[in-house]
C-alpha cells in the first residue's frame, strides 16, 4: 500500500470515528425531564438532563481535533444549561480515568466501508467485513447499519457547515 492510499484510508476510518461518535452521541440526548418536586418551574436548573458520558466521550474524542469549533459544538448545550456532570465526566475522559471509546472494530469497519462507498450492495459489504474478520451480521443488520450511518453522515456534514 503505498503513502496516498494509507492517507486516504486513515482519512476515511477518521471519517467512520465521528460519524459513529455523533451517532452514539445524539442517540442518548433526551428526553429530560423536571426534577422531583419542581413540575411548575421553568428555570433550566430545575431540569433534570440525564447522563451524558456519551457526549462527554465524544467531546473527549474531539479535543484535540484540528478544527476547534467541532469541540466547541460538542460542548455546547451543557455549557448553556450548566450541566456539572457533563463536565466531570469530560475531564475524566482527558486524564484518563473513565476509557473514551465510543465504538468497537466491527461498527468503525462498517461505517468505513458505508461511509467509502454508499452504494456498496449490502452482499459485496458483508464479504469485505469477512475479509475483515467480522462474521455473523446479516444481510437486513447491514442494511439498517448503512441506512443510519448515512442519515448520520448527512446530520454530522450540516452540523460541520453551519456558521456561527
Amino acid at each position: 500500500m503505498n503513502q496516498v492510499e494509507k492517507e486516504k484510508r486513515r482519512q476515511a476510518r477518521s471519517e467512520a470515528q465521528l460519524v459513529l461518535g455523533w451517532i452514539r452521541m445524539l442517540s442518548k440526548l433526551g428526553p429530560f425531564a423536571m426534577k422531583p418536586g419542581r413540575s411548575g418551574s421553568k428555570l433550566v436548573r430545575d431540569i433534570d438532563f440525564g447522563d451524558w458520558l456519551e457526549q462527554a466521550k465524544f467531546a473527549a474524542m474531539l479535543f484535540n481535533h484540528s478544527d476547534p469549533e467541532l469541540f466547541r459544538g460538542a460542548i455546547e448545550l451543557a455549557l448553556i444549561v450548566r450541566h456539572k456532570r457533563f463536565f466531570i465526566d469530560l475531564g475524566k475522559c482527558l486524564s484518563g480515568d473513565i476509557d473514551p471509546q465510543l465504538r468497537d472494530k466491527r461498527d468503525l469497519d462498517i461505517a468505513e466501508i458505508v461511509l467509502s462507498n454508499p452504494r456498496m450492495r449490502a452482499k459485496d459489504a458483508l464479504c469485505a467485513l469477512r475479509s475483515r474478520g467480522h462474521r455473523g451480521i446479516s444481510e437486513e443488520n447491514f442494511r439498517n447499519w448503512k441506512s443510519k450511518l448515512l442519515r448520520a453522515k448527512r446530520e454530522y456534514d450540516a452540523f460541520r457547515s453551519r456558521k456561527t
